[in-house]
């Protein structure tokens, strides 16, 4: 029985699976990170900071374009989409058990003295500082 073009919707979700989760594992890193951004950034130079990241951004997207492009010629379509979510697996794990808590933790011990201080301090600028 062929269920709604068989092998296609097979394929299909083999491809559209690991995409999905993918995209899933990119919230995870991308609000963190955009959280950080917001909290060290002062706010005068907030918009310029944000106008370089959105541009890197922008320019990321046919530089992989062109480097699929590339793959695509050499590779089965499924490899190169499963490697692709495999390492962005890997680099999401690494960053949520490395990074999140260098990054978003308050107060850690300095080993050379023994005394607490802030990871990221918050920018205290504007009405009321």
């Amino acid at each position: 029985m062929n269920l709604f073009g068989g092998a296609s919707w097979l394929y299909f979700a083999a491809l559209g699976v690991p995409i999905l989760v993918m995209g899933v594992f990119n919230a995870f890193v991308n609000t963190p990170l955009q959280t950080l951004f917001h909290r060290i950034v002062p706010t005068s130079y907030r918009s310029r900071v944000f106008s370089v990241i959105s541009i890197l951004s922008q320019i990321a997207t046919p530089l992989g374009s062109a480097i699929f492009g590339f793959a695509v010629d050499r590779f089965p379509v499924h490899y190169l989409v499963l490697l692709s979510c495999i390492g962005n697996a890997i680099l999401t794990i690494v960053f949520l058990m490395k990074g999140m808590s260098r990054l978003f933790e308050e107060k850690r011990t300095d080993n050379s003295n023994g005394s607490k201080r802030k990871a990221v301090e918050p920018v205290r600028e504007g009405i009321g500082a």
